[in-house]
């Protein structure tokens, strides 16, 4: 599997911690934040991983989004953040 260097150190975090990951993406760090394609994101492999996610980290953070695409077919959920959100985030899994 190939991680985006700025998403493996947060990866790494989350599967240590029993969430496992479908895909992710590092965001623009230099993009538009207000640009929802500047944003990094994590898909969560089941509704399972998303919802141990969303135990460790609050659904009201300025800038996240949350997806939840699960009821498609083939969809995954994911949280979509600010990428100057990504060191915080690998706090909460450490």
């Amino acid at each position: 599997m190939q991680v985006d260097v700025g998403m493996a150190e947060l990866v790494h975090a989350l599967w240590a911690y029993g969430i496992e990951t479908a895909y992710s993406c590092q965001g623009d760090p230099d993009g538009d934040s207000e640009d929802p394609a500047a944003l990094a994101y994590v898909a969560f492999a089941s509704p399972a991983d998303t919802a141990r996610f969303a135990a460790r980290v609050a659904r009201g953070r300025p800038g996240w989004l949350w997806v939840t695409e699960h009821e498609v077919a083939g969809g995954r959920d994911s949280v979509h953040l600010p990428p100057a959100d990504l060191l915080w985030l690998c706090t909460q899994f450490t």
